[in-house]
Order: C-alpha cells, then structure tokens, then sequence
C-alpha cells in the first residue's frame, strides 16, 4: 500500500441556536446543517476520512466527539445520532461555539482504505482523550501510555526548549 498523506482543515463552525428551555443552552438541529456544504469545506464533502467535534471558547478549541466515515464526510457528519452526541455538551451549558474539523487525503483520491481510517480515527481519538478526558467516544478510548517527552511528543506546555526542537525536527514530529 502507498504512504497515504492526509490533510486537516477547520474549523468550521456549526450553525445553531438558543435550546427552547433555556437560553444559556445552545442545540444544533438538522435544519442548521442542511446548507453547512455549501460554504467552505464543499472539497471534503466528498471524500471519506475523519472528523472532530469541538467547542470554541477563548481562542481555544476541545475536542468532544472523533469519528470517521465508511462513505464520505457529507452523508455521515450529521445524522440524528451524530447531533445527539454532538449536542451532548450544549446542553450542558458549555459557553462555546460548536465547530467541526476535517481530516482526509491530501490528494485528489476520495476513498482511504478502511483499515487505514481505523488507525487514524484511533490516533484521533486517543489524543483528543489526552487533552479532553469527558471525550465522548468509548471505543478506542483508553488512555495512551502514560509518558510523554518535553517539547516533543504530548508536551506539558512551556517544555519546549533548543534541544527538544531540535530532537522533534530530527525525528520528523
């Protein structure tokens, strides 16, 4: 199998509104998403890959949800069950803005192999569980080793020094 290159794109924010209950709670609705591909990411619409769920807050993204797709991106981002989860952290009055990242192939093929996505959707979502430990995802979510490196591979932040940029550049992180 050749070296498959991937590229991220984001963020891209989901439209939504104030819930009926109350309005500190924010709902995204399947009327909000229905034109959401003809702005911006109508490239990754129809490509296969993987994508994350975020909220924005103070100039700050947290990854809530991590999923990937067996078709493409455009049928498989919003159905109800994935706006369940998506809406799972608005309703509990988080004061953020919903946004969506993308991640498939840098180049002009649409489909990655299965296997391939798996692996990258795992890497994902162990990541996104690094940062956010109420991640929504179950599987494939057990936490990753417990080590890291300074400046170089899940760095505490502040640790990056001369050496460990020169480390990571070496080793092509």
């Amino acid at each position: 199998m050749d070296h498959i290159r991937f590229s991220a794109a984001g963020p891209f924010k989901i439209p939504c509104d104030k819930h009926e209950t109350s309005s500190r709670i924010k709902q995204i609705r399947s009327e909000h998403t229905k034109n959401f591909w003809k702005g911006h990411p109508e490239s990754f619409a129809d490509k296969s890959g993987c994508y994350v769920f975020a909220l924005s807050a103070s100039g700050g993204y947290m990854p809530w949800y991590v999923g990937k797709t067996k078709k493409v991106l455009s049928k498989e981002i919003f159905t109800p069950d994935k706006l369940n989860k998506f809406n799972k952290p608005l309703f509990k009055g988080k004061k953020a803005t919903p946004v969506i990242f993308f991640i498939a192939r840098s180049d002009e093929r649409k489909i990655i192999p299965q296997t391939v996505l798996s692996q990258l959707e795992k890497f994902l979502i162990q990541e996104a569980k690094n940062k956010n430990p109420d991640l929504i995802n179950k599987v494939n979510a057990k936490k990753k080793e417990d080590w890291s490196i300074d400046g170089v591979y899940r760095p505490k932040k502040g640790t990056s020094s001369k050496k460990s940029r020169v480390f990571k550049k070496m080793m092509g992180l």
